[in-house]
């Protein structure tokens, strides 16, 4: 069996899980019978291609398919993992990228750069907690054919290529009509649209004044709750002409004219998974991933 994994630190946990001490030139784990082998990616191995690969002079370029080639920070281990995906078409595969809509584009990558096609043999390793040996020995156990995860997929390719249409021909054309470098992104622009709005609306703050009116409502000797005036969906005011009117009421009966009540149950939390817990060894001491 070959398992993929996405990071070498992921791909050392499996070995050490599954006995598998042996390690190539190339970084690539085996057992002692050399029936089971792990190697893993470095992120994406493959990158999308430029708009000039489509021989299109005319914007926007929209390609009929879109086409990949190798990542140059990544080739060396890219050729080790088409190398072993090739060796091991119709045998058992397992894809143990991480158990997101981005783990899983990166494998699809991978297996369509080594022209594999038919996923009859290949599973999906899906875990998000902590890789201790019996979590992976489970998470082998229990993998599902890879099939299960095509319409995730197929998400992460949308998401992937429309990223491009809008980068790639957004960032040129803006650039060309200003005369200078303008980067453009799907998500990259509408964020920081959001963050010039924002600061914007704090830059030009104008304080103004307005009235809450609170009430103390009381059941019994022993319980009370306060409540908030409103009116439609207002509960400010710009000025207190509802004062008097309202302290006219002081001491009047009150009527519970609609209630609703909620029943929800909130599972302990769960423990570390591997994200959460780089995320916050970084915050608190600056440790990569790695």
């Amino acid at each position: 069996m070959l398992i993929i994994a996405e990071k070498p630190s992921v791909a050392r946990e499996f070995a050490e899980a599954l006995g598998c001490g042996s390690r190539d030139r190339e970084g690539v784990y085996s057992d002692a019978s050399g029936t089971t082998l792990i190697t893993n990616c470095c992120g994406h191995l493959f990158r999308l291609e430029e708009p000039g690969h489509y021989s299109s002079e005319n914007y926007p370029v929209v390609p009929e398919r879109f086409d990949y080639t190798v990542n140059p920070s990544t080739a060396s281990q890219s050729h080790t993992v088409i190398r072993l995906l090739k060796r091991e078409i119709g045998r058992d595969i397992l894809i143990a990228t991480d158990a997101d809509r981005e783990g899983e584009i990166i494998a699809r990558e991978c297996l369509s750069a080594a022209g594999i096609k038919d996923f009859s043999r290949i599973k999906r390793f899906w875990v998000s907690q902590a890789l201790t040996k019996q979590v992976i020995l489970d998470g082998i156990r229990q993998a599902k054919p890879l099939s299960d995860y095509d319409s995730l997929s197929r998400q992460g390719f949308a998401r992937q290529h429309a990223d491009w249409l809008v980068g790639m021909n957004f960032s040129r054309y803006i650039s060309s009509a200003a005369r200078r470098k303008l980067p453009v992104g799907r998500v990259q622009t509408a964020i920081l649209q959001a963050i010039h709005d924002r600061c914007d609306s704090i830059k030009n703050f104008v304080r103004e004044k307005y009235y809450e009116h609170h009430g103390l409502f009381s059941c019994s000797s022993e319980f009370s709750f306060s409540g908030i005036y409103f009116e439609g969906d207002r509960t400010g005011f710009p000025d207190n002409t509802r004062e008097n009117s309202l302290r006219k009421l002081a001491g009047s009966q009150a009527f519970v004219t609609d209630s609703r009540t909620e029943s929800r149950t909130d599972p302990p939390p769960q423990m570390y998974n591997l994200t959460a817990v780089q995320k916050d060894a970084f915050k608190a001491f600056g440790y990569t991933a790695e």
